[in-house]
């Protein structure tokens, strides 16, 4: 087969690897292709392709740790040069950031490729410790396009695991209430519409965190607004709305008991 380049020949491939599952094939002059590999082949064709990349790195991220991944990964041209993939082999540590390298590929190509920011932070939620990464990620995708609810719900979840830090709290709420403003209109340009029965959920929780707290925890820039729900009335309030939503949600029940 000749070996041709250019985005003409790139975006051949990339539709390629839209076949479905990951395991699925297309076979191409009698060589088996997975999606993955037909991502590897358009780059190859043109590796200023920032969809082309952000396809790649979605299709990391849908891989599990083990070592046949690690082979995979260190067996891609495209990643030869990286040491934060080609290293600490056995861990996570190479399939985190081989994802991430072909988002921030796509990113640097289109600065705006709100897809790309969405995916990183995506696959960032996919992990423990990792908040100022999401934060970083969803924060730019709702400055591109505010309507994506998800991208709220998940800049507010993201907040709400470091309300230690001053304005935090503050933060959280407003991004939960714009997730829930949002989702009604939400153009679905990246994902589906934010599930409001979890958002409630979600801001209930971090609502409840103010309840029978002593003194020393509202002293930060949140503190008038941390009382402001000390009774844990907004709480329950919230738990119902989801309960409204999704009426045999068992987890809303539970946390609305204990509130």
């Amino acid at each position: 087969m000749v070996f041709k380049k250019g985005r003409q020949y790139a975006t051949a491939w990339l539709k390629r690897a839209d076949i479905g599952y990951r395991h699925s094939y297309r076979t191409v002059g009698g060589i088996q292709y997975r999606p993955i590999d037909c991502c590897v082949e358009a780059l190859r064709r043109d590796p200023e392709y920032a969809e082309a990349w952000c396809k790649l790195g979605s299709e990391i991220t849908k891989m599990n740790h083990s070592e046949d991944t690690d082979k995979t990964l260190i067996g891609m041209d495209l990643f030869k040069d990286e040491p934060k993939i080609t290293y600490n082999i056995g861990t996570n540590y190479p399939l985190i950031n081989a994802a991430v390298f072909c988002f921030d590929k796509a990113i640097e190509i289109e600065p705006k490729y709100v897809d790309a920011w969405y995916q990183k932070g995506s696959w960032y939620n996919s992990w423990l410790y990792m908040e100022k990464e999401k934060i970083e990620c969803f924060l730019e995708v709702t400055k591109l396009d505010p309507s994506i609810s998800k991208a709220w719900h998940s800049l507010a979840n993201a907040y709400a695991s470091l309300i230690g830090v001053d304005g935090n709290f503050g933060k959280a709420l407003k991004c939960y209430d714009e997730a829930i403003n949002k989702a009604a209109n939400d153009k679905y340009v990246v994902a589906d519409a934010a599930d409001l029965y979890d958002v409630f959920t979600d801001k209930a929780n971090l609502l409840s965190e103010c309840v029978d707290r002593d003194e020393q925890w509202y002293n930060d820039t949140d503190s008038d607004l941390k009382k402001k729900y000390s009774s844990g009335k907004d709480a329950l309030m919230c738990y119902d709305k989801s309960l409204e939503i999704m009426t045999q949600y068992s987890y809303a029940s539970y946390k609305k008991a204990c509130c």
